[in-house]
């Protein structure tokens, strides 16, 4: 092999090497822009924290949470009454307004990101990302009363009573019971004719025709004509009834037995009614003991007094236990914390352990990138040799770079943000959540954090291109005699004459000279291994 093509495999050589060593460059600037971008912003918890602020997003997620909680408000005390049962004076939405306030809420998400940022730096071993929600559990307890809890008892016990019924428990028959003491002795009264009068029908039809017809004759009619005759003359029946009642004392123990019988399958039928409702036991038995106070005011010896008072009695404990009812609901409807670590790593926490490592290596990174770029300048200037061309390698890659990310940071940015907002937009809104615009906000600060660093690394780079046509042009003489350093023309001049008269023996080797001071200008970008030495 001539010494030529030697030559010419060396040179390719280096311009491998060289070629090789600034992509390396290119790589180490642009992650060094990025990772102290990003360590600037997306990385930091502060700058997290202060973003959502800005953004107003904690107003946001307060919103949501109180929409949540006051949906469920509305779930635990509205639903699964039963007829009869209504809620006054409570308002869902401001109950829900007035136990979580934005302070709150912020507070709580500030410590929930804390913790994150913790974990993903290594500074913990544990995520901790909880929201604590006890505060709330207990104003919310405190929001309802019992006084809140009305109930029409006529409504209710007409609900609970079986259709075929033999007690008047329509809704306004019961009314009529606690209305005054001439309603209630009226009705009471009222079902007592009703029993007598269908027992001697069915029993002794002769007994009723003979009080009202002349000189009655049972041989006269047939059974079906009798009760014909009872069905045309039941009014007056019914009067005779009502005072045979106040002085045959064995009719009306024998009404007074049918009534108890009656009575006490129509207490069973409540009771069963009442346990088929969807409540606790508690508010379930509170609800058949209502109605049986009805049925006791029916078809037992009480006075209306005595009525009224037990009936009252009734009512507040129906009261007390559907509040205590919906006071444990409003409790469970709501956790006493917030896990929003659940679920984040995946099923086997990979997702997780991918963040902890890409935060290792991002703050890792902040400082192995700077000093890597410094040292690939270096292994710049060890292959060319020459300060101009490091100079301008160096400048063009920080300008590439810097151009790049100033793209990405302000032009690709704003783009790719209304692509995410509408991504992240709910069906039917306007706007992404709260925390979704955060998290929006928190992207767009780190592009354009980055285009910022880009932006500076690009001045630097143009600077550098600046420097080195100023210094070929002798616009730098003047700074190179302060320094006592003599001009690039001057330089270039020497090592050109010093090329050209080594050995001076024979054409062939000032030729021969010449070529390689000609292949050592290609790899060296026309400069020579002696510039500036």
């Amino acid at each position: 092999m001539s010494e030529s093509e030697k030559q010419e495999q060396t040179s390719l050589g280096k311009r491998v090497v060289f070629g090789f060593v600034v992509l390396l460059l290119f790589v180490s600037v642009l992650g060094t822009v990025t990772a102290i971008g990003l360590d600037r912003t997306a990385f930091d918890d502060e700058y997290v924290v202060k973003t959502l602020e800005d953004e107003d997003s904690y107003a946001g997620l307060t919103e949501e949470f109180q929409s949540e909680v006051s949906e469920n408000l509305s779930q635990a005390v509205g639903e699964g009454l039963p007829p009869g049962i209504t809620i006054t004076n409570f308002d869902a939405n401001r109950t829900a307004a007035e136990s979580i306030s934005e302070s709150y809420i912020e507070a709580e998400f500030r410590d929930a990101i804390t913790g994150l940022y913790a974990f993903v730096h290594g500074e913990t071993e544990t995520l901790m990302m909880e929201i604590d929600l006890a505060q709330v559990r207990e104003r919310l307890q405190g929001a309802f009363e019992t006084e809140q809890v009305a109930v029409d008892t006529p409504v209710f016990v007409a609900e609970l009573s079986p259709a075929d019924t033999p007690l008047p428990t329509d809704s306004e028959t019961v009314a009529a019971l606690s209305e005054s003491q001439e309603s209630y002795e009226a009705v009471r009264q009222q079902l007592r004719v009703d029993v007598a009068f269908r027992g001697l029908r069915r029993e002794d039809p002769d007994r009723l025709l003979d009080a009202v017809i002349d000189n009655y004759d049972p041989e006269e009619y047939t059974a079906e004509e009798k009760q014909q005759e009872i069905d045309a003359r039941e009014d007056a029946i019914r009067s005779y009834l009502e005072s045979e009642l106040q002085t045959d004392e064995q009719l009306a123990a024998r009404v007074g037995q049918r009534l108890e019988e009656i009575g006490e399958q129509t207490r069973a039928d409540i009771e069963r009614e009442a346990r088929s409702i969807d409540q606790p036991s508690s508010v379930t038995n509170a609800g058949a003991n209502l109605g049986t106070t009805v049925v006791d005011g029916l078809v037992g010896d009480m006075t209306h007094t005595e009525y009224t008072t037990q009936l009252e009695n009734s009512e507040e404990t129906l009261q007390t236990e559907i509040a205590a009812a919906i006071d444990a609901e409003i409790e469970s409807s709501v956790p006493e914390n917030l896990d929003l670590a659940e679920g984040l790593g995946g099923e086997d926490g990979d997702n997780l352990d991918a963040v902890v490592l890409v935060f290792s290596l991002g703050g890792l990174a902040v400082w192995v990138l700077p000093l890597a770029t410094i040292v690939l300048v270096g292994v710049v200037y060890w292959l060319t040799r020459g300060p101009h061309r490091t100079a301008a390698t160096t400048g063009k890659t920080f300008a590439t770079v810097g151009a790049f990310g100033v793209l990405v940071g302000y032009v690709v940015n704003p783009l790719l943000r209304r692509f995410l907002e509408g991504q992240a937009t709910p069906k039917g809104e306007a706007e992404p959540s709260g925390l979704a615009q955060g998290g929006l906000a928190v992207v767009d600060g780190t592009l354009s954090q980055i285009g910022l660093i880009a932006a500076l690394v690009l001045v630097i780079g143009l600077g550098l291109f600046g420097l080195v046509a100023a210094d070929r042009r002798r616009k730098l003489d003047g700074v190179r005699d302060a320094l006592g350093l003599r001009s690039y023309v001057e330089q270039r001049g020497e090592t050109d004459t010093a090329a050209a008269g080594d050995d001076g023996e024979s054409d062939t080797d000032a030729s021969s000279s010449s070529s390689a001071a000609d292949a050592q200008s290609v790899e060296t970008g026309g400069e020579n291994d002696t510039d500036e030495q």
